[in-house]
């Protein structure tokens, strides 16, 4: 700065000095040869600093910027029109840099300033907002070009404008190559077709979604599969460009083959094991078929007592050969979805009835108690298929039969609201199962007993088959089951009865008169009938003596009692209505408000007495020949 300067003084005027005074913007002359001649309060206030006047201006720049900072002024004060802008750090009185950005203007000429005229701003903010920014395209710079996937971007006319590196070595291209290139060059008619539609803004296949597979063309002539999303950039109503991130799927397209080849291979090997399994079935039963007529034709001729136990052991033998060759042919056709079910009307107690009589002497011979209720809301006919039907049952009662030692075994028909069916349940006091172990049961050659020391034999596949043959039938089948206390096997199917003109009815009959189908079938048959009635009419009626004399004083917990065991051995003996309303005196014995219990006591007594009534004489009693 080589102008001689004139006087540093401000004008008078006090409206400019009003102006200097509100500038936001940092102001100060520097005067020859450098000096701060006049600050702003603004500058002052930015800095920190009150004593600046007469200080070199030199002292408050940043020792890395100072000598160009200097030469910049320098080129100003020899310039008359043209000011210059430039950013630079300037020190606070703290000691820390603030960031400026300052326009030196020459004003030597002017008699009332003689000196340059900075105008500055802070840019801190701006200036770590841009740092960062920068930052963060470095960040974003460095993660595609290191991305291991395929990353490009092209133009509506399909030049590329951006390639990583991964996409430069897929194509076998130098990347400054590719940039301009278009990627038609590296599309076959399948490939080319699929992104002509993305550019006339048609929806991408595939439900729509951003994704496709291309079989893009490389350079040396190798096709490489890309499963590629892409991001149409609009502008204007047009596309602009389109983003694209590819992976090679080459790796999983030869997964997919072999799996699929494997796929086909398992499916055929269960194909071929089921179909010999099934003629291995079909070739042992005619033999066997054979052994148990000669047998039972040898049982018509005279034979001693040794020779005729040597053949009741032969025809059991053969007898529980044949279930089991049964079972493994059920399986197969199972397996191999050769099983139908024929749905046909059918009398559900007349089923019941035969199920029952064809266990009935291994029931005799096991000494246990067996009895069998058929609701009465049960319709006496309904559509289903009854074969099948009848073997699931047969498979239950023999299990039930296998595994009960002493006790009662129990088979139950009912409606089931909760699946709006029909529920057939066998229930039984045997050993059970751990509940844990319950899934179990219903896995092909799977038994909750592994143990080659096991006691009850069979290969596990009959529960198998009880399932898949109520699923069939558009059911399903479940257990529940406690170690020494029994099991309860049960399968619901889908419930359509026939109505009096033979076509399938749409509701349950609305008369609820009790009618049940009652078996019982042990040592003392008919006396077991009458032990269950006797006492469950007994008990009852001890029961609604007591609850007679709690009403003038009523006890919550003893009409709880009451309730709980009306409903359930109500329930057990068929007299559904007689159930419901102890289930309600149950609900009551809850409730702060007893005054219901008198009107509540004469409806369970009158049910009772109708019971009483159905129980002994219009009931149906079916016993073994």
């Amino acid at each position: 700065m080589t102008q001689t300067p004139a006087s540093a003084a401000l004008p008078p005027d006090p409206l400019f000095q009003a102006l200097i005074g509100c500038a936001s913007d940092m102001l100060a002359i520097i005067a020859p040869p450098g000096r701060i001649a006049f600050v702003n309060p603004s500058f002052r206030n930015i800095t920190g600093s009150s004593e600046v006047i007469g200080h070199d201006f030199a002292e408050w720049l940043h020792p890395e910027e100072t000598a160009e900072i200097i030469f910049n002024l320098e080129a100003v004060g020899e310039q008359n029109d043209f000011p210059i802008s430039f950013e630079h750090r300037l020190r606070h009185a703290d000691g820390s840099w603030l960031w400026l950005e300052t326009v030196a203007t020459n004003a030597f000429n002017d008699p009332a300033i003689g000196g340059l005229v900075l105008s500055s701003r802070p840019i801190g903010e701006r200036r770590a907002a841009e740092e960062a920014l920068r930052a963060s395209e470095e960040r974003y710079r460095d993660l595609y070009q290191k991305a291991t996937d395929c990353l490009f971007t092209f133009t509506g006319d399909g030049t590329f404008t951006s390639v990583n590196r991964a996409c430069a070595r897929l194509l076998g291209v130098p990347m400054d190559d590719l940039i301009g290139g278009s990627i038609f060059e590296f599309l076959d008619d399948d490939g080319l077709s699929k992104v002509i539609r993305w550019l006339s803004g048609e929806a991408p296949p595939d439900n729509g979604r951003p994704i496709v597979e291309i079989d893009i063309l490389t350079r040396s002539g190798l096709r490489i599969p890309l499963e590629i999303g892409f991001r149409l950039l609009v502008a204007n109503g047009r596309i602009e460009s389109i983003q694209c991130i590819g992976r090679d799927i080459t790796q999983h397209r030869r997964l997919l083959t072999q799996q699929a080849a494997a796929r086909d291979a398992a499916l055929e090997a269960a194909r071929t094991k089921s179909e010999f399994l099934a003629n291995l079935s079909h070739e042992l039963r005619t033999p066997l078929n054979g052994i148990i007529g000669m047998t039972a034709l040898l049982g018509e001729t005279a034979l001693n007592e040794e020779q005729t136990r040597f053949l009741t052991i032969v025809q059991e033998s053969s007898e529980s050969l044949l279930a089991l060759i049964d079972d493994l042919l059920d399986f197969s056709r199972l397996d191999t979805g050769r099983v139908t079910v024929e749905f046909s009307p059918f009398d559900v107690r007349g089923l019941i009835t035969e199920v029952v009589q064809r266990h009935a002497p291994r029931i005799a011979a096991r000494g246990i108690t067996f009895a069998n209720v058929v609701y009465g809301e049960v319709p006496r006919q309904l559509i289903g298929d009854a074969a099948r039907i009848r073997q699931i049952l047969g498979h239950l009662i023999g299990n039930a039969l296998k595994f009960t030692e002493q006790g009662e075994i129990i088979l139950r028909v009912r409606p089931d609201e909760e699946e709006c069916g029909m529920l057939f349940e066998v229930s039984d006091t045997g050993i059970g199962i751990p509940p844990n172990l319950v899934p179990k049961l219903f896995i092909p050659f799977t038994q909750a007993d592994g143990s080659t020391r096991r006691r009850h034999g069979g290969i596990g596949i009959g529960l198998a088959i009880c399932k898949q043959l109520a699923e069939l039938m558009g059911g399903g089948m479940s257990a529940v089951s406690e170690p020494g206390k029994g099991s309860s096997f049960r399968f619901t199917l889908p419930h359509v009865e026939i109505g009096q003109d033979g076509a399938p009815a749409t509701q349950l009959p609305v008369n609820r008169r009790h009618s049940v189908l009652l078996n019982a079938f042990g040592p003392e048959d008919i006396s077991i009938l009458r032990e269950i009635v006797t006492a469950y009419l007994t008990d009852t009626r001890q029961h609604l003596r007591e609850l007679e004399k709690t009403i003038g004083q009523p006890d919550p917990g003893r009409l709880r009692s009451i309730g709980h065991y009306l409903k359930g051995s109500s329930a057990n003996i068929g007299a559904t209505r007689l159930a419901a309303l102890s289930s309600q005196l149950e609900i009551l014995a809850g409730s702060p408000d007893l005054t219901g219990l008198p009107r509540l006591f004469l409806e369970i007594r009158a049910e009772f007495a109708s019971v009483t009534t159905w129980l002994t004489a219009e009931f149906d009693l079916i016993l073994p020949d």
